[in-house]
Parts: structure tokens; C-alpha cells; sequence
């Protein structure tokens, strides 16, 4: 059964692009940065369409637009549980989840990586209730997106701060069953997901190895 489902997780990797990430002290360091910059623009952004070019781009558009006005109305009230169904509806939580866990998901029963995925989501939604206290976004235009061979797809945004400062953000969306779903976000040419992979892996490495020590803290 852990191989299958092992087999499962390389197969969700290669589709979606994954790459083994290296680490060292500084960039463990940025990672907390960013990861706020990111899930902070992520779920607080209002929207602006350009223009759409043809109907693939629209529904791509659609869905970062529908994304946004209900992670607005998240954000106002800053309600975990509202959070977390945001997240586990639109953002690909189990390849993330893989990724960021590398090897040592091998550690863990399929019971056992069930827990770990909804830890994954409460993280995400208690980092993201945490971050818009201090992050106020005014608007996010989001552009055409382009299409790849290996079915990942990515779009530029311009996000502008309430003080006007603004940042370039980079999205990659995977598509499954008909729907869309975040994969990953990069600002400053750093892509969230190796961060968030160092900072689990290191966890566990600091707490012997021992991975329900993460699983834990995760879901707290």
C-alpha cells in the first residue's frame, strides 16, 4: 500500500513540475518572508482583469478572479474555518503536502497522511489569518496565462500594496478533473514551495526524525 501510494506521489511531482530544492542559512531564513508575502497576497488580494484573449485564458482568469473576491471576504472577518475551505477547494494541498515533506512521507500510514494533509491546510489558513492583520493589499492584476507541455499553467500579477509600493507575483495553477487549483507562487524570483519544504524537512530533522512531531505542531 506504501508503495502504491509512494508511486502515486512521484507521478503527482513529475506532472506538476517538482524539482529537488538544495538549502542553505540564508535562504532558510527568507523563507519566512516570503511565505507571508505570499500567502498574505494570495488570500487578500481584490482583482483586475486584463483583457482575455481567448477562452481558455478567460477561465483561468475566471477562477483567480472568483479565487480572490472569496478570499476578500476571508480575510474581513479572518475566519479560520473559512480560511481552510478556501484552501482545500483551490490550492493543490497533496502535491504541496508531498513535496514539502519529501522522503519522509514514506513515515507515515495513509490514515496517517490524511492527518498530515489537514495539518498542512490549518498551517496554510493559520499563517494566512495571522498575516492579513498586518497586510493590506488593494488590488491584484492578474495577466494572460500561458499553457505548458507538462499541463502546469502560469500567470503573472502586479500586486499593489493600500501604500502604493507593488510587487510582481508568479502563479503556477495545475488543472485536474475539469478544476483549477494553485500549485505555487513565486515573488522576487523565489517560488513558496521549496521554502515551506525546507522549513518541514529541517523541523523534522531537528526533532530526530520523528515526523508526527511536524504533523503535530502543524495541526495546532
Amino acid at each position: 500500500m506504501l508503495q502504491s501510494r509512494s508511486k502515486a506521489m512521484h507521478a503527482r511531482r513529475a506532472a506538476h513540475g517538482f524539482k529537488p530544492a538544495g538549502s542553505n542559512g540564508r535562504q532558510f531564513a527568507l523563507a519566512r518572508v516570503v511565505f507571508a508575502v505570499l500567502v498574505a497576497a494570495f488570500l487578500m488580494a481584490s482583482l483586475h482583469v486584463s483583457a482575455i484573449a481567448d477562452v481558455r485564458a478567460g477561465a483561468v482568469l475566471g477562477f483567480m478572479n472568483g479565487l480572490a473576491e472569496t478570499a476578500i471576504r476571508a480575510n474581513k472577518t479572518i475566519d479560520r474555518p473559512e480560511l481552510e475551505k478556501l484552501i482545500r477547494n483551490n490550492v493543490d494541498v497533496e502535491s504541496i503536502g508531498d513535496y514539502s515533506l519529501g522522503s519522509y512521507i514514506s513515515d507515515l500510514s495513509d490514515a496517517d497522511t490524511e492527518t498530515y494533509y489537514d495539518a498542512v491546510t490549518n498551517f496554510m489558513a493559520r499563517y494566512a489569518a495571522m498575516q492579513s492583520r498586518y497586510y493590506q493589499i488593494e488590488k491584484a492584476e492578474f495577466y494572460r496565462p500561458k499553457h505548458h507541455k507538462d499541463g502546469a499553467i502560469t500567470l503573472k500579477s502586479r500586486i499593489t500594496l493600500a501604500g502604493g509600493s507593488s510587487y510582481r507575483v508568479k502563479w503556477k495553477l495545475v488543472q485536474s478533473d475539469g478544476k483549477y487549483k494553485v500549485l505555487d507562487a513565486s515573488i522576487f524570483g523565489f517560488w513558496l514551495t521549496p521554502f515551506q519544504r525546507r522549513l518541514f524537512q529541517s523541523y523534522v530533522r531537528e526533532h530526530n526524525d520523528d515526523v508526527q512531531a511536524l504533523v503535530s505542531v502543524l495541526a495546532e
